[in-house]
């Protein structure tokens, strides 16, 4: 799941907290299996975020890089957003197709420029530059990261 979707990641850290308490002996096993059971809901509910919002799984992680843990949008606001993560999507599917866009010096250019211009549809007073610059950088990675994670399990 964090694969997917960095903004994740709080989920392993719970399970890897309530692992190591349980290891340590310091929460009891009635507790523990109660702890993870309401985990797993968690986790379970988080699975079908996606479909609930209307977005693939990939648009729904670009949506939460770019409103996780600001800025707080309003429903139209959230709406210009999803729109603008398919939006990208759609802009990269010829350039990551190409096998070794992360190799090739003009193609990450190209990645990136992309993901700079459609991100500039972003609601402006909501992103101001420094917010903006931060969004552009973490959707840069996890596109880099995960189209080399698909690469990977497909080779």
């Amino acid at each position: 799941m964090a694969e997917r979707n960095p903004t994740r990641v709080h989920l392993v850290e719970k399970l890897e907290k309530l692992v190591e308490a349980y290891n340590l002996g310091t929460v009891q096993v009635e507790t523990f299996f109660e702890a993870l059971k309401a985990l797993a809901a968690e986790m379970d509910e988080e699975e079908r975020r996606a479909a609930r919002e209307n977005l693939s799984e990939d648009e729904l992680a670009i949506f939460d890089l770019l409103t996780k843990p600001e800025p707080k949008l309003t429903k139209g606001q959230e709406l210009e957003v999803k729109k603008v993560a398919r939006e990208l999507l759609e802009k990269l599917q010829d350039q990551l197709a190409i096998t070794s866009w992360r190799s090739n010096q003009q193609t990450r250019a190209a990645v990136q420029s992309t993901i700079r211009f459609t991100l500039n549809e972003l609601p402006t007073e909501q992103y101001p530059e420094a917010v903006w610059n931060e969004k552009v950088d973490a959707v840069w990675a996890f596109i880099f990261a995960r189209r080399q994670q698909q690469a990977g399990r497909y080779a």
